[in-house]
């Protein structure tokens, strides 16, 4: 995931370089310029929100799964040491 995050940021500071070297020429966007420009943010609002959810979803199941370890070790004697079990799907990613 982190590859995808400095992509979107490295693409938004390459953009944002060309619109300084364009304001800086006193260049005028034309339409067509002006729909590729919506393009493109449209890509990168749509990319950003996928990355925030999988963030949010990676924070929603790591409360879960610190919440239920809590939860269990309350129910076992003070001796006993959990250990956390990483599923199959957590290996992977």
């Amino acid at each position: 995931m982190s590859h995808e995050l400095f992509s979107i940021s490295d693409r938004l500071r390459e953009v944002a370089g060309l619109l300084r070297q364009a304001q800086d020429a006193r260049y005028h966007l034309a339409p067509k310029d002006v729909v590729c420009l919506v393009d493109f943010t449209q890509q990168m609002a749509n990319e950003a929100k996928r990355l925030e959810n999988r963030l949010s979803c990676e924070i929603w199941n790591g409360r879960a799964a610190r919440e239920e370890n809590a939860r269990l070790r309350a129910m076992l004697p003070d001796n006993v040491t959990v250990l956390p079990l990483r599923r199959e799907a957590e290996v992977r990613s």
